[in-house]
């Protein structure tokens, strides 16, 4: 039960970093036209990043899961022994 719960907590933490990414890129492109043109620009911004977000998690939580598409982003091929021809 604990490594069920565990394994749950995780995914969630990887879904909410997904649905910052785009958040935060929209929330500061908001920010920066609005701090050009009009402030209630980034206040526009902000759901539409929100709900891009979501989806975005949501895609890739149902295409590749989570845990597998942050495990394919962070792996290193430079640290296996297979794929380096050069000893160190």
């Amino acid at each position: 039960m604990g490594f069920k719960f565990l394994a749950t907590l995780i995914e969630w933490f990887y879904w909410v970093l997904l649905l910052l990414c785009p958040f935060l890129i929209i929330g500061a492109l908001g920010l920066f036209l609005g701090m050009q043109i009009d402030y209630r620009i980034f206040y526009a911004s902000l759901p539409i990043g929100f709900v891009l977000g979501v989806l975005f998690a949501n895609y890739v939580k149902r295409k590749y899961g989570t845990s597998n598409f942050y495990g394919r982003l962070l792996r290193m091929p430079e640290l296996d022994k297979s794929n380096s021809s050069e000893k160190i």
